[in-house]
């Protein structure tokens, strides 16, 4: 999701950060309003519209302050609080060009496709699950109520990839590869 960021435009980019950043299905983004958007708190945060959610929960989430400062950079001066704070949440189309641009396929080897509700969501749950941000917490956050949509829908192949940590932590002395090119460079160093 790096190189998505890197490479889409300046105006989709910041909706996909606030996808990833908050988990917010792309209805609520699409649903946002700069009066939900709480800005000037001394931890900013959004402030979910019951009405305006899957689950007809009026839900906070905590905004991280760099994403926050972004959005105050694009907040229209003026603006009234009830103007919704994405004129154009990009459709399928525009999301696909943009995960071509950054070299990610839209479906995989396996069938699996990364649109925008699973790319944004799974990544959040991920990055939870890989910070240790405990069950309780992370269901909050991802505005679940069932933990198997935590723990197995939402969550991108962190298992197998904690499972090889550990693995590699158990193993004394285990053997570390390193390419040609940097073993040269060593030894010439």
């Amino acid at each position: 999701m790096i190189k998505l960021l890197g490479t889409a435009p300046a105006e989709r980019a910041i909706i996909y950060r606030v996808g990833i950043a908050t988990g917010l299905r792309r209805q609520e983004i699409m649903d946002l309003k700069w009066g939900d958007i709480r800005l000037n708190a001394i931890k900013p945060y959004i402030q979910l519209r019951a009405e305006a959610t899957k689950a007809r929960r009026a839900d906070s989430i905590p905004l991280a302050q760099t994403l926050a400062t972004e959005l105050r950079s694009i907040k229209p001066a003026g603006v009234k609080e009830n103007a919704r704070a994405f004129g154009d949440v990009p459709g399928i189309d525009d999301w696909k060009a943009d995960l071509a641009a950054a070299g990610i396929s839209y479906k995989d080897d396996m069938g699996r496709q990364a649109d925008f509700h699973g790319g944004c969501r799974k990544t959040l749950c991920t990055r939870l699950h890989r910070q240790g941000t405990p069950q309780l917490q992370a269901m909050k956050r991802m505005r679940v109520t069932d933990p198997k949509l935590l723990n197995e829908t939402y969550v991108d192949d962190v298992q197998l990839a904690d499972e090889a940590s550990a693995l590699l932590e158990l193993l004394p002395g285990a053997v570390v590869t390193v390419p040609v090119a940097q073993a040269s460079e060593a030894a010439a160093g």
